[in-house]
C-alpha cells in the first residue's frame, strides 16, 4: 500500500518505505533488521538504513523469489550481526498478481526471542532444577543455550547434544549419554517438522539433566516404598504380637 501510494503521489518510494520500516522495527525489540530488496538483490529500503544500497545473495530467497514465503533458518544477520532466523515475503507487481518484484526480510533475533519465551515456560512449571535446554538447527548448530553455556551458540553442537544420534528417526525420545565431563546425563529431545506455510524450519530441542538429578525423584519414590513397607511390617508384627498374647 505504501508503495503504491508513493508511485501516485510521485514522491521517494523507498525513502517513504524506509520512514515505515524504521518506525515498525522501533515496536518490535525482538527483529535485528528489515530490509527491502528488489530483483536484482539490491536494498532499496531498510532499517536500520545502513544496509541501503547493498546486494545480498539472491540465492539464498530462491523459494521467495518464485513467489511462496520462505524461511531462512538461524543465521548470522550480515546488518546487525546477531543470531536471527529470518521470514522472507515475496513482493507482487500490482499490475501482475503473480510477479515478483522483490523481497522483505524480517530478521528475528534468537537472544530476545529466548529471554521473551522464557519466563513463560517457567510460569507453566515444567522446568526443573538442574535442567539445561539447547535449541538446535537441523544440521545441529546451537541456536539457543541455557545460562553458562552461551559460548555454544552459533557453534555446532557436540557429539552427544545432536538429535540424529539421540533421536534416530523419532520425533522424540530420551537416552542416557556421558558428557565431555564424563558425568551422565539423562537427555532428552523432540524435533520439529516444520510449518507448513514456511518450508525449511525443522529445528530439535534438547533437555539435559545430571542423572544424580533425574533420579532423585525415584530414590524419594524408592524411600518412601521402603518406609511405608517397614511401618506396614512393624504394624502388622505388632497385631500378630498382641493377638498372639493374648492367646496365650
Amino acid at each position: 500500500e505504501v508503495l503504491n501510494r508513493a508511485q501516485r503521489e510521485g514522491t521517494d518510494i523507498d525513502a517513504r518505505v524506509s520512514v515505515k520500516l524504521i518506525k515498525l522495527h522501533r515496536s518490535f525489540p525482538q527483529l535485528a533488521s528489515i530490509t527491502v530488496f528488489d530483483r536484482g538483490g539490491e536494498v532499496i529500503a531498510a532499517s536500520p538504513p545502513d544496509s541501503i544500497g547493498k546486494i545480498v545473495n539472491l540465492s539464498l530467497y530462491q523459494t521467495a523469489l518464485v513467489g511462496s514465503r520462505q524461511i531462512r533458518d538461524g543465521h548470522i544477520d550480515p546488518i546487525s550481526g546477531q543470531l536471527v532466523v529470518s521470514f522472507a515475503f515475496p513482493l507482487f507487481a500490482q499490475s501482475a498478481a503473480h510477479q515478483v518484484i522483490g523481497i522483505v526480510e524480517v530478521n528475528c533475533r534468537l537472544d530476545v526471542l529466548h529471554d521473551m519465551i522464557l519466563p513463560e515456560l517457567q510460569h507453566l512449571n515444567l522446568f526443573q532444577d538442574n535442567e539445561r535446554i539447547y535449541l538446535l538447527r537441523q544440521d545441529g548448530l546451537v541456536l539457543m543455550a541455557p545460562e553458562g553455556d552461551q559460548q555454544l551458540v552459533g557453534k555446532i553442537a557436540a557429539n552427544h547434544l545432536m538429535p540424529a544420534q539421540l533421536l534416530g528417526s523419532d520425533t522424540a525420545g530420551f537416552k542416557i549419554v556421558a558428557e565431555a565431563n564424563r558425568i551422565e546425563s539423562l537427555a532428552g529431545a523432540a524435533r520439529s517438522t516444520g510449518f507448513k506455510d514456511f518450508a525449511g524450519l525443522g529445528w530439535s530441542a534438547v533437555v539435559m539433566q545430571d542423572l544424580r538429578y533425574a533420579y532423585l525423584p525415584v530414590e524419594r519414590l524408592q524411600r518412601n516404598i521402603l518406609t511405608v513397607g517397614l511401618l506396614v511390617i512393624g504394624a502388622v508384627l505388632l497385631i500378630v504380637v498382641m493377638i498372639a498374647r493374648r492367646v496365650n
